[in-house]
């Protein structure tokens, strides 16, 4: 989560600019739930996922389903399988990256159009405008997760707790 806290901090805060809804790990709070159980609860309520890759692939989860899995990979994974929209956003240059990281990229594309980002001003700039046009009314984004963020949909209906989402 370290790798690319700057750059979570300014999506997430751009994306609240634009109206979503913005929810990410470590904003999460205390809970009575482990924490990959938190941020993958959190995947399924939200509408939109945003996930970030850098160099590193992240420490491997050990509990199932996803074990051997990283978090970020996870909560992909958990998107997709939940047919949730999925914006992924990976940092250049990549010569540093390593290999799982690598694999899970090329996974990402298989499915998906990426984009790419140097920098936090980089990433807000380009995502920002990916968003803009099509989430432009008042509404919700849900949190970048280890290097994932979860958004809800500007417009969907709220339920449970504050911060809770569900899809419209």
């Amino acid at each position: 989560m370290g790798e690319l806290a700057e750059e979570r901090r300014a999506l997430a805060h751009a994306l609240e600019q634009l109206g979503f809804s913005v929810r990410w790990f470590e904003q999460l709070g205390g809970r009575d739930d482990d924490a990959g159980q938190a941020y993958l609860s959190e995947v399924r309520s939200s509408t939109l996922y945003v996930g970030l890759l850098s160099d590193q692939y992240g420490a491997m989860l050990s509990a199932e389903p996803y074990a051997g899995f990283s978090a970020t990979h996870a909560e992909y994974l958990e998107a997709r399988a939940h047919g949730k929209r999925i914006s992924f956003w990976a940092r250049q240059p990549a010569d540093q990256r390593d290999g799982h990281a690598r694999q899970f990229l090329t996974e990402v594309q298989l499915f998906h159009v990426t984009g790419s980002f140097s920098g936090a001003e980089d990433l807000v700039d380009a995502s920002s405008g990916h968003h803009r046009p099509r989430y432009a009314s008042p509404g919700h984004v849900s949190r970048p997760g280890a290097t994932g963020s979860r958004l809800r949909q500007p417009g969907a209906s709220r339920a449970g707790g504050a911060g809770r989402q569900r899809d419209p």
